[in-house]
Protein backbone atom coordinates (compact mmCIF):
# COMPACT_ATOMS: atom_id res chain seq x y z
CA UNK A 1 0.00 0.00 0.00
CA UNK A 2 2.78 2.49 0.70
CA UNK A 3 4.25 1.46 -2.69
CA UNK A 4 0.58 1.87 -4.45
CA UNK A 5 0.14 5.59 -2.77
CA UNK A 6 3.84 6.66 -3.39
CA UNK A 7 2.98 6.22 -7.39
CA UNK A 8 -0.23 7.95 -7.37
CA UNK A 9 1.31 10.98 -5.09
CA UNK A 10 4.02 10.45 -7.54
CA UNK A 11 2.09 10.63 -10.60
CA UNK A 12 -1.14 12.12 -10.14
CA UNK A 13 -2.18 15.73 -12.07
CA UNK A 14 -3.76 18.58 -11.79
CA UNK A 15 -7.65 18.27 -13.24
CA UNK A 16 -6.93 21.30 -15.51
CA UNK A 17 -4.52 24.21 -16.02
CA UNK A 18 -5.32 27.21 -17.83
CA UNK A 19 -3.62 29.43 -19.55
CA UNK A 20 -3.62 32.80 -20.26
CA UNK A 21 -2.17 36.27 -21.85
CA UNK A 22 -2.37 40.15 -22.63
CA UNK A 23 -4.12 40.27 -25.86
CA UNK A 24 -3.16 43.90 -28.58
CA UNK A 25 -5.73 43.44 -31.00
CA UNK A 26 -4.12 46.03 -33.07
CA UNK A 27 -0.99 44.19 -33.20
CA UNK A 28 -2.68 41.44 -34.05
CA UNK A 29 -4.75 42.64 -36.47
CA UNK A 30 -1.46 44.49 -38.38
CA UNK A 31 0.25 41.23 -38.24
CA UNK A 32 -2.39 39.22 -39.55
CA UNK A 33 -3.17 41.60 -42.51
CA UNK A 34 -0.28 43.01 -43.11
CA UNK A 35 0.62 43.11 -46.88
CA UNK A 36 4.29 42.27 -47.89
CA UNK A 37 6.10 45.27 -49.75
CA UNK A 38 7.60 44.42 -53.26
CA UNK A 39 6.84 41.69 -56.00
CA UNK A 40 4.80 38.79 -55.42
CA UNK A 41 5.83 35.88 -57.60
CA UNK A 42 3.30 32.86 -58.23
CA UNK A 43 0.12 32.33 -58.04
CA UNK A 44 -0.18 31.56 -54.30
CA UNK A 45 1.32 34.52 -53.20
CA UNK A 46 -0.92 36.58 -55.21
CA UNK A 47 -3.54 34.65 -53.45
CA UNK A 48 -2.63 35.59 -49.99
CA UNK A 49 -2.67 39.01 -51.00
CA UNK A 50 -5.46 38.78 -52.56
CA UNK A 51 -7.47 37.35 -49.77
CA UNK A 52 -5.68 39.99 -46.92
CA UNK A 53 -7.14 42.79 -49.14
CA UNK A 54 -10.67 41.48 -49.35
CA UNK A 55 -11.32 40.16 -45.99
CA UNK A 56 -9.24 42.60 -44.07
CA UNK A 57 -12.03 44.13 -41.52
CA UNK A 58 -12.98 47.72 -41.71
CA UNK A 59 -12.03 48.94 -38.39
CA UNK A 60 -10.26 47.62 -35.42
CA UNK A 61 -13.65 46.91 -33.92
CA UNK A 62 -14.90 45.20 -36.51
CA UNK A 63 -11.72 43.03 -36.16
CA UNK A 64 -12.40 42.54 -32.66
CA UNK A 65 -16.19 41.91 -32.99
CA UNK A 66 -15.03 38.79 -35.75
CA UNK A 67 -11.80 37.77 -33.49
CA UNK A 68 -14.34 37.50 -30.23
CA UNK A 69 -17.60 36.58 -31.72
CA UNK A 70 -19.66 33.88 -29.09
CA UNK A 71 -16.38 33.91 -27.51
CA UNK A 72 -15.71 36.55 -24.60
CA UNK A 73 -16.77 37.42 -21.48
CA UNK A 74 -17.12 40.83 -19.75
CA UNK A 75 -15.45 41.11 -16.05
CA UNK A 76 -13.90 44.03 -14.03
CA UNK A 77 -13.07 44.59 -10.61
CA UNK A 78 -9.83 46.26 -9.05
CA UNK A 79 -8.47 42.35 -8.76
CA UNK A 80 -8.87 41.86 -12.12
CA UNK A 81 -7.02 44.65 -13.03
CA UNK A 82 -4.42 43.92 -10.77
CA UNK A 83 -4.01 40.76 -12.40
CA UNK A 84 -3.62 42.27 -15.89
CA UNK A 85 -1.11 44.59 -14.65
CA UNK A 86 1.03 41.75 -13.32
CA UNK A 87 0.51 39.87 -16.66
CA UNK A 88 1.77 42.94 -18.92
CA UNK A 89 4.62 43.94 -16.67
CA UNK A 90 8.00 43.32 -18.38
CA UNK A 91 9.62 40.18 -17.62
CA UNK A 92 11.80 41.86 -14.52
CA UNK A 93 8.90 42.71 -12.70
CA UNK A 94 6.68 40.33 -13.60
CA UNK A 95 5.45 38.23 -10.52
CA UNK A 96 4.62 35.24 -12.63
CA UNK A 97 7.78 34.90 -14.82
CA UNK A 98 8.71 31.82 -14.05
CA UNK A 99 4.65 30.90 -15.44
CA UNK A 100 5.87 31.64 -18.85
CA UNK A 101 5.63 29.07 -21.66
CA UNK A 102 7.29 29.93 -24.55
CA UNK A 103 6.20 26.90 -26.28
CA UNK A 104 2.61 27.99 -26.29
CA UNK A 105 3.40 31.80 -25.88
CA UNK A 106 0.74 31.77 -22.69
CA UNK A 107 1.31 31.88 -18.66
CA UNK A 108 0.15 28.97 -16.89
CA UNK A 109 -2.05 28.82 -13.37
CA UNK A 110 -4.13 27.10 -11.54
CA UNK A 111 -7.90 27.98 -11.45
CA UNK A 112 -7.91 28.44 -7.97
CA UNK A 113 -4.75 31.11 -7.27
CA UNK A 114 -6.07 33.68 -10.02
CA UNK A 115 -9.46 35.66 -10.59
CA UNK A 116 -10.44 33.28 -13.32
CA UNK A 117 -11.65 31.10 -10.62
CA UNK A 118 -15.37 33.60 -10.81
CA UNK A 119 -15.67 32.54 -14.96
CA UNK A 120 -14.23 28.98 -14.82
CA UNK A 121 -17.71 27.33 -15.33
CA UNK A 122 -18.26 29.87 -18.36
CA UNK A 123 -14.80 29.05 -19.52
CA UNK A 124 -15.69 25.39 -19.55
CA UNK A 125 -18.97 25.66 -21.15
CA UNK A 126 -17.68 27.31 -24.13
CA UNK A 127 -14.14 25.26 -24.65
CA UNK A 128 -16.62 22.49 -25.63
CA UNK A 129 -16.66 24.72 -28.89
CA UNK A 130 -13.67 26.78 -29.12
CA UNK A 131 -10.52 26.38 -26.70
CA UNK A 132 -9.34 29.86 -26.94
CA UNK A 133 -11.91 32.95 -25.82
CA UNK A 134 -11.51 35.99 -24.35
CA UNK A 135 -12.28 38.44 -21.23
CA UNK A 136 -12.70 41.80 -21.71
CA UNK A 137 -11.74 44.12 -18.18
CA UNK A 138 -13.51 46.83 -17.25
CA UNK A 139 -15.75 49.10 -19.01
CA UNK A 140 -15.54 52.12 -21.61
CA UNK A 141 -14.87 52.45 -25.26
CA UNK A 142 -11.59 50.69 -25.06
CA UNK A 143 -11.37 47.89 -23.05
CA UNK A 144 -8.13 45.45 -22.23
CA UNK A 145 -8.26 41.82 -23.39
CA UNK A 146 -6.91 38.39 -22.02
CA UNK A 147 -6.89 35.58 -24.24
CA UNK A 148 -7.50 32.40 -22.06
CA UNK A 149 -6.60 28.82 -23.12
CA UNK A 150 -8.39 26.14 -22.00
CA UNK A 151 -9.88 22.37 -23.29
CA UNK A 152 -8.79 19.99 -25.56
CA UNK A 153 -5.00 20.12 -26.15
CA UNK A 154 -4.38 21.78 -23.20
CA UNK A 155 -3.91 19.01 -20.83
CA UNK A 156 -1.44 19.73 -17.82
CA UNK A 157 0.99 16.81 -19.09
CA UNK A 158 0.82 18.71 -22.78
CA UNK A 159 1.72 22.04 -21.40
CA UNK A 160 5.42 21.85 -20.61
CA UNK A 161 4.51 23.50 -16.72
CA UNK A 162 6.28 23.48 -14.02
CA UNK A 163 6.41 19.92 -12.51
CA UNK A 164 5.41 21.78 -9.28
CA UNK A 165 2.49 22.83 -10.71
CA UNK A 166 1.08 19.78 -13.14
CA UNK A 167 2.21 16.94 -9.63
CA UNK A 168 0.95 19.22 -6.86
CA UNK A 169 1.35 16.09 -3.98
CA UNK A 170 4.68 15.48 -5.52
CA UNK A 171 6.42 17.32 -2.15
CA UNK A 172 4.44 14.43 -0.30
CA UNK A 173 4.63 11.54 -1.81
CA UNK A 174 7.56 10.13 0.30
CA UNK A 175 4.92 9.75 3.14
CA UNK A 176 3.18 6.96 2.24
CA UNK A 177 6.07 5.25 1.29
CA UNK A 178 7.80 6.11 4.82
CA UNK A 179 4.38 4.36 6.47
CA UNK A 180 4.85 1.52 4.16
CA UNK A 181 8.46 0.75 5.37
CA UNK A 182 7.44 1.32 9.05
CA UNK A 183 4.72 -0.89 8.70
CA UNK A 184 6.63 -3.89 7.25
CA UNK A 185 9.11 -3.87 10.04
CA UNK A 186 6.43 -3.95 12.48
CA UNK A 187 5.12 -7.04 10.98
CA UNK A 188 8.40 -8.85 9.76
CA UNK A 189 9.17 -11.74 12.26
CA UNK A 190 12.28 -12.77 13.79
CA UNK A 191 13.53 -15.82 12.82
CA UNK A 192 13.87 -18.53 15.18
CA UNK A 193 17.59 -19.12 16.45
CA UNK A 194 19.13 -22.50 14.72
CA UNK A 195 16.28 -22.87 12.41
CA UNK A 196 15.62 -24.98 8.88
CA UNK A 197 14.66 -21.36 6.51
CA UNK A 198 14.24 -20.33 3.49
CA UNK A 199 17.98 -18.88 1.42
CA UNK A 200 16.67 -15.29 0.86
CA UNK A 201 18.82 -14.48 -1.98
CA UNK A 202 17.01 -17.67 -4.53
CA UNK A 203 13.75 -18.01 -2.61
CA UNK A 204 12.91 -14.30 -1.15
CA UNK A 205 14.98 -11.37 -3.18
CA UNK A 206 13.82 -12.20 -6.64
CA UNK A 207 10.39 -12.83 -5.98
CA UNK A 208 9.94 -9.68 -4.45
CA UNK A 209 12.35 -8.00 -6.85
CA UNK A 210 10.32 -9.25 -10.09
CA UNK A 211 6.78 -9.01 -7.87
CA UNK A 212 7.60 -5.44 -6.99
CA UNK A 213 8.65 -4.51 -10.40
CA UNK A 214 6.10 -5.66 -12.28
CA UNK A 215 3.24 -4.18 -9.72
CA UNK A 216 5.12 -0.99 -10.02
CA UNK A 217 4.94 -1.25 -13.85
CA UNK A 218 1.41 -2.20 -14.43
CA UNK A 219 -0.13 0.20 -11.66
CA UNK A 220 1.96 3.27 -12.83
CA UNK A 221 1.01 2.99 -16.57
CA UNK A 222 -2.56 4.26 -16.06
CA UNK A 223 -0.94 7.26 -14.36
CA UNK A 224 1.31 7.75 -17.45
CA UNK A 225 -1.72 7.07 -19.80
CA UNK A 226 -4.07 9.28 -18.62
CA UNK A 227 -4.13 13.64 -18.50
CA UNK A 228 -5.54 14.24 -16.88
CA UNK A 229 -5.39 12.17 -13.78
CA UNK A 230 -9.67 11.73 -13.55
CA UNK A 231 -9.85 10.51 -16.54
CA UNK A 232 -8.42 7.39 -14.91
CA UNK A 233 -12.08 6.80 -13.92
CA UNK A 234 -13.23 8.27 -17.29
CA UNK A 235 -11.98 7.76 -20.99
CA UNK A 236 -9.20 5.56 -19.97
CA UNK A 237 -11.12 3.33 -17.85
CA UNK A 238 -10.27 0.19 -19.51
CA UNK A 239 -6.38 0.84 -19.88
CA UNK A 240 -7.01 1.31 -16.09
CA UNK A 241 -8.84 -2.02 -15.34
CA UNK A 242 -6.41 -4.12 -17.40
CA UNK A 243 -3.13 -2.98 -15.75
CA UNK A 244 -4.52 -3.13 -12.37
CA UNK A 245 -5.93 -6.44 -12.92
CA UNK A 246 -2.37 -7.21 -14.01
CA UNK A 247 -0.68 -5.49 -11.18
CA UNK A 248 -2.86 -7.28 -8.29
CA UNK A 249 -1.76 -10.70 -9.73
CA UNK A 250 1.98 -9.34 -10.13
CA UNK A 251 1.45 -9.13 -5.76
CA UNK A 252 1.51 -13.08 -5.86
CA UNK A 253 5.24 -13.36 -6.15
CA UNK A 254 5.94 -11.26 -3.24
CA UNK A 255 3.31 -12.86 -1.04
CA UNK A 256 5.07 -16.14 -2.32
CA UNK A 257 8.67 -14.59 -0.93
CA UNK A 258 6.68 -13.46 2.44
CA UNK A 259 5.39 -16.83 2.62
CA UNK A 260 9.17 -18.29 2.22
CA UNK A 261 10.30 -15.74 4.23
CA UNK A 262 8.54 -16.47 7.15
CA UNK A 263 9.37 -20.11 7.28
CA UNK A 264 11.27 -21.31 10.06
CA UNK A 265 11.84 -24.90 11.83
CA UNK A 266 13.99 -26.17 14.71
CA UNK A 267 13.90 -28.80 17.31
CA UNK A 268 14.91 -27.91 20.89
CA UNK A 269 13.82 -29.79 24.15
CA UNK A 270 12.27 -32.67 22.34
CA UNK A 271 9.97 -30.26 20.51
CA UNK A 272 9.82 -29.03 16.15
CA UNK A 273 8.70 -25.69 16.28
CA UNK A 274 7.45 -24.72 12.62
CA UNK A 275 6.99 -20.96 12.34
CA UNK A 276 4.98 -19.67 8.91
CA UNK A 277 3.64 -16.62 7.72
CA UNK A 278 0.37 -16.72 10.32
CA UNK A 279 1.80 -17.84 13.37
CA UNK A 280 3.71 -21.00 14.89
CA UNK A 281 2.92 -24.77 15.51
CA UNK A 282 4.80 -26.90 18.18
CA UNK A 283 4.85 -30.93 18.27
CA UNK A 284 6.65 -32.95 20.24
CA UNK A 285 9.10 -35.16 18.25
CA UNK A 286 7.40 -38.06 19.65
CA UNK A 287 4.52 -36.99 17.42
CA UNK A 288 6.42 -38.12 14.41
CA UNK A 289 5.31 -41.00 13.12
CA UNK A 290 7.32 -41.40 10.46
CA UNK A 291 10.36 -39.95 8.31
CA UNK A 292 10.23 -41.05 4.31
CA UNK A 293 12.59 -39.64 1.51
CA UNK A 294 10.90 -36.60 -0.42
CA UNK A 295 11.25 -37.26 -3.92
CA UNK A 296 10.40 -34.69 -6.71
CA UNK A 297 10.79 -36.23 -10.45
CA UNK A 298 12.30 -39.23 -9.35
CA UNK A 299 15.33 -37.73 -7.42
CA UNK A 300 15.66 -37.51 -3.76
CA UNK A 301 15.07 -34.02 -3.02
CA UNK A 302 14.69 -34.15 0.98
CA UNK A 303 12.50 -35.81 4.24
CA UNK A 304 8.84 -36.03 4.42
CA UNK A 305 8.04 -35.56 8.91
CA UNK A 306 4.58 -37.76 9.09
CA UNK A 307 2.21 -36.57 11.73
CA UNK A 308 -1.11 -37.99 12.96
CA UNK A 309 -4.20 -35.98 11.84
CA UNK A 310 -2.07 -33.58 10.25
CA UNK A 311 -0.73 -33.11 6.50
CA UNK A 312 2.83 -34.58 6.46
CA UNK A 313 5.37 -31.96 6.80
CA UNK A 314 7.71 -31.85 3.26
CA UNK A 315 11.69 -30.58 4.08
CA UNK A 316 13.14 -30.08 0.85
CA UNK A 317 17.04 -29.28 1.17
CA UNK A 318 17.44 -27.13 -1.98
CA UNK A 319 17.72 -23.08 -1.11
CA UNK A 320 16.91 -23.38 2.56
CA UNK A 321 20.29 -22.87 5.16
CA UNK A 322 20.94 -25.11 8.41
CA UNK A 323 19.61 -28.50 6.84
CA UNK A 324 22.18 -30.53 8.48
CA UNK A 325 21.74 -28.87 11.43
CA UNK A 326 18.30 -30.20 11.64
CA UNK A 327 19.25 -33.49 10.55
CA UNK A 328 21.76 -33.87 13.29
CA UNK A 329 19.08 -32.78 15.78
CA UNK A 330 16.43 -35.39 14.62
CA UNK A 331 19.27 -38.40 15.18
CA UNK A 332 19.99 -37.01 17.84
CA UNK A 333 15.77 -37.26 19.17
CA UNK A 334 16.07 -41.02 17.74
CA UNK A 335 14.34 -40.49 14.81
CA UNK A 336 16.07 -42.90 12.16
CA UNK A 337 16.54 -40.48 8.65
CA UNK A 338 16.14 -42.92 5.62
CA UNK A 339 18.88 -43.11 3.37
CA UNK A 340 17.10 -40.60 0.47
CA UNK A 341 17.28 -38.12 2.96
CA UNK A 342 20.66 -37.01 4.06
CA UNK A 343 20.89 -33.81 1.91
CA UNK A 344 24.19 -32.45 0.21
CA UNK A 345 27.48 -33.03 2.23
CA UNK A 346 28.05 -30.16 3.60
CA UNK A 347 32.05 -28.92 1.98
CA UNK A 348 32.67 -26.24 5.14
CA UNK A 349 31.29 -23.95 8.11
CA UNK A 350 30.72 -20.25 7.38
CA UNK A 351 33.55 -17.99 9.02
CA UNK A 352 31.06 -15.26 9.83
CA UNK A 353 27.82 -17.25 11.38
CA UNK A 354 28.88 -20.81 11.09
CA UNK A 355 26.04 -21.82 8.52
CA UNK A 356 27.06 -25.27 7.01
CA UNK A 357 26.96 -24.62 3.22
CA UNK A 358 26.77 -27.56 0.55
CA UNK A 359 30.12 -28.06 -1.29
CA UNK A 360 29.50 -26.24 -4.51
CA UNK A 361 28.23 -23.23 -2.65
CA UNK A 362 30.50 -19.76 -3.12
CA UNK A 363 28.76 -17.90 -1.14
CA UNK A 364 27.40 -18.29 2.78
CA UNK A 365 23.13 -18.57 1.96
CA UNK A 366 22.23 -17.26 5.28
CA UNK A 367 24.64 -13.73 5.41
CA UNK A 368 25.92 -13.62 2.35
CA UNK A 369 29.83 -13.45 2.92
CA UNK A 370 32.24 -15.17 0.41
CA UNK A 371 33.58 -19.22 1.29
CA UNK A 372 37.26 -19.62 0.98
CA UNK A 373 37.94 -22.59 -1.32
CA UNK A 374 38.21 -25.92 0.22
Amino acid sequence: MGLAGFIAMFLTTLPSLVLVKPVDFAQELEREYKVKPGPHLGAMELAKDFIRKTTKPASLADYIARKTEHRLLNVQGEEWDLFYQALAAPPAANPWASRWLKKHGFFVYRWDETPLQEVKSQIEEKSRTWTINYLALGPGERPRYLEVGFGYGYEPKKLGAPAALVYPHRAYCWLPLLAGAVGFAGLRRRRLPAALAKDPWSSVYPLDLVGFGFFVLFFAIPFRVADPTRDLWGADLGVTIWCWLAAAAALILPVWAARNASFALTCAQGQLTVQGLWGRETFPLSAITAVATLRIGGIDAGIVLEFPGRPPLQLPWDNVINYPALLQALQEAGLHLPAGGAGPTPARLCAACGTATPADSRFCPACGEKLSPV
